[in-house]
């Protein structure tokens, strides 16, 4: 159905699915664990190089990879490789 639309229409429809009276919020019967990294502090770029964006999106890869080795092994994912595509 997504593709469909994205191919028709050029978007995608987003489908929740939680709680019954409001489907925004997660399923009860998994559990969400939420966990917080370093801040990144990125400058302010009006108009960004596309060598800039590059290596601002290379410290926000690096940041996300950190939580995720710093954290996996607390919620059971220690073999586990995080993959980015």
């Amino acid at each position: 159905l997504n593709l469909w639309l994205v191919k028709r229409f050029g978007f995608v429809l987003p489908l929740f699915y939680g709680q019954w009276w409001c489907p925004l919020l997660p399923r009860s019967d998994v559990t969400l664990n939420t966990v917080y990294g370093a801040v990144l502090e990125l400058p302010r770029i009006d108009f960004p190089s596309d060598e800039e964006v590059a290596h601002w999106h290379g410290k926000y890869i690096e940041a996300v990879t950190d939580v995720f080795e710093t954290h996996k092994e607390r919620f059971g994912f220690a073999s586990r490789t995080l993959e980015i595509l």
